[in-house]
């Protein structure tokens, strides 16, 4: 199972905030399309609901750019789903 995550505009904040792994675009979108305020993006995985995604090889590369401090545009990705959490 996969999921379609999009990062919109208003997920990019001005301002870059830490730890990203609840901050950066991605997570934010998560947090935002998902509906999990907990959602977390680690290095190669991302944590919502319960279930564990991997990242896209196109993901790691919008994280990288945005942890080095490059500018990021909005975007979408597909993850995999690698293990289904109980929360629903």
């Amino acid at each position: 199972m996969k999921i379609l995550v999009e990062v919109l505009p208003e997920d990019i904040p001005e301002v870059r905030m830490f730890p990203s792994s609840v901050n950066c675009p991605l997570a934010r979108a998560l947090q935002r399309c998902e509906l999990d305020p907990h959602a977390w993006v680690g290095n190669t995985l991302a944590h919502v609901k319960g279930s564990i995604y991997k990242l896209s090889p196109e993901a790691l590369a919008f994280i990288a750019k945005y942890d080095s401090l490059e500018p990021v545009e909005p975007a979408s990705f597909e993850l995999d789903l690698l293990k289904e959490g109980a929360i629903k």
